[in-house]
Protein backbone atom coordinates (compact mmCIF):
# COMPACT_ATOMS: atom_id res chain seq x y z
CA UNK A 1 0.00 0.00 0.00
CA UNK A 2 0.91 3.59 -0.09
CA UNK A 3 4.32 3.77 1.59
CA UNK A 4 4.79 7.95 1.70
CA UNK A 5 2.47 10.58 3.62
CA UNK A 6 -0.18 11.75 1.34
CA UNK A 7 0.78 15.32 -0.36
CA UNK A 8 -2.53 16.88 -0.30
CA UNK A 9 -5.70 16.48 2.21
CA UNK A 10 -8.87 17.85 2.85
CA UNK A 11 -9.94 20.90 1.96
CA UNK A 12 -6.85 21.32 -0.33
CA UNK A 13 -7.69 18.36 -2.81
CA UNK A 14 -10.99 19.85 -3.75
CA UNK A 15 -9.67 23.15 -3.88
CA UNK A 16 -6.44 21.70 -6.17
CA UNK A 17 -8.82 19.49 -7.80
CA UNK A 18 -11.75 22.41 -9.01
CA UNK A 19 -8.58 24.58 -10.07
CA UNK A 20 -7.34 21.43 -12.14
CA UNK A 21 -10.90 20.42 -13.56
CA UNK A 22 -10.49 19.17 -17.06
CA UNK A 23 -6.69 19.13 -17.20
CA UNK A 24 -4.78 15.45 -16.52
CA UNK A 25 -3.95 14.67 -12.59
CA UNK A 26 -2.52 11.77 -11.00
CA UNK A 27 -4.63 10.42 -8.14
CA UNK A 28 -4.65 7.82 -5.33
CA UNK A 29 -7.61 5.82 -5.29
CA UNK A 30 -8.17 3.70 -1.98
CA UNK A 31 -10.86 1.07 -2.92
CA UNK A 32 -12.83 -1.52 -1.18
CA UNK A 33 -13.87 -4.50 -2.45
CA UNK A 34 -17.30 -7.05 -1.13
CA UNK A 35 -18.79 -9.74 -1.48
CA UNK A 36 -16.02 -11.83 -3.43
CA UNK A 37 -16.59 -15.55 -3.05
CA UNK A 38 -13.01 -16.87 -4.05
CA UNK A 39 -11.25 -20.19 -3.99
CA UNK A 40 -8.27 -19.01 -1.27
CA UNK A 41 -5.95 -21.48 0.01
CA UNK A 42 -7.93 -24.48 -1.52
CA UNK A 43 -11.51 -23.52 0.42
CA UNK A 44 -14.20 -21.26 -0.96
CA UNK A 45 -15.38 -18.05 1.26
CA UNK A 46 -16.69 -14.49 1.26
CA UNK A 47 -13.70 -12.20 0.97
CA UNK A 48 -13.12 -8.40 1.07
CA UNK A 49 -9.86 -6.19 0.33
CA UNK A 50 -8.58 -3.27 0.62
CA UNK A 51 -6.48 -1.88 -2.68
CA UNK A 52 -4.79 1.22 -3.23
CA UNK A 53 -4.53 1.91 -7.42
CA UNK A 54 -2.89 4.89 -9.05
CA UNK A 55 -4.43 6.56 -12.43
CA UNK A 56 -3.99 9.73 -14.28
CA UNK A 57 -7.59 11.36 -15.18
CA UNK A 58 -9.37 14.52 -15.49
CA UNK A 59 -11.53 14.72 -12.54
CA UNK A 60 -12.30 12.78 -9.26
CA UNK A 61 -15.09 10.91 -11.04
CA UNK A 62 -12.89 9.62 -13.84
CA UNK A 63 -10.42 8.39 -11.60
CA UNK A 64 -12.79 6.29 -9.48
CA UNK A 65 -14.21 5.14 -12.91
CA UNK A 66 -10.46 4.16 -13.60
CA UNK A 67 -9.58 2.82 -10.66
CA UNK A 68 -12.67 0.57 -10.59
CA UNK A 69 -12.16 -0.58 -14.57
CA UNK A 70 -8.11 -1.69 -13.23
CA UNK A 71 -9.84 -4.22 -10.62
CA UNK A 72 -12.08 -5.75 -12.87
CA UNK A 73 -9.73 -6.47 -15.80
CA UNK A 74 -7.26 -7.81 -13.09
CA UNK A 75 -6.59 -11.60 -14.16
CA UNK A 76 -6.02 -12.53 -10.81
CA UNK A 77 -9.13 -11.68 -9.58
CA UNK A 78 -11.18 -12.58 -12.39
CA UNK A 79 -9.32 -16.40 -12.07
CA UNK A 80 -10.80 -16.44 -8.68
CA UNK A 81 -14.30 -15.01 -8.47
CA UNK A 82 -17.26 -17.59 -8.27
CA UNK A 83 -19.91 -15.26 -7.20
CA UNK A 84 -23.26 -16.47 -8.68
CA UNK A 85 -24.86 -13.62 -10.91
CA UNK A 86 -27.57 -13.05 -8.79
CA UNK A 87 -24.71 -11.93 -5.47
CA UNK A 88 -22.05 -9.74 -7.61
CA UNK A 89 -19.14 -8.58 -5.77
CA UNK A 90 -19.09 -4.87 -5.10
CA UNK A 91 -16.22 -2.20 -5.30
CA UNK A 92 -17.06 0.89 -3.47
CA UNK A 93 -14.62 4.14 -3.22
CA UNK A 94 -12.85 4.65 0.10
CA UNK A 95 -10.30 7.76 -0.36
CA UNK A 96 -9.01 9.35 -2.81
CA UNK A 97 -6.34 12.35 -2.99
CA UNK A 98 -4.96 14.86 -6.14
CA UNK A 99 -1.23 14.49 -6.26
CA UNK A 100 1.71 16.60 -7.26
CA UNK A 101 3.17 13.70 -9.23
CA UNK A 102 3.79 10.74 -9.61
CA UNK A 103 6.33 7.79 -10.98
CA UNK A 104 3.55 6.18 -13.39
CA UNK A 105 3.04 2.60 -11.42
CA UNK A 106 -0.69 1.99 -11.54
CA UNK A 107 -0.34 -0.09 -7.98
CA UNK A 108 -1.06 -3.04 -7.11
CA UNK A 109 -2.02 -6.35 -4.55
CA UNK A 110 -4.90 -6.45 -2.34
CA UNK A 111 -5.12 -6.65 1.38
CA UNK A 112 -7.97 -9.18 1.95
CA UNK A 113 -9.82 -10.46 4.92
CA UNK A 114 -12.79 -12.60 5.47
CA UNK A 115 -16.00 -11.36 4.90
CA UNK A 116 -18.19 -14.23 6.17
CA UNK A 117 -20.83 -13.44 7.82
Amino acid sequence: MLTSPPLFTGEVDASLAKQTEGARMWYRVMLKGENFVMKLSGKQTVHGFYTTRYVEATSEDDAEMKAVELIREDNYLRERVRNPKSDPPMIYLEEIEVLSSHSGEAGSGYSFYSDDD
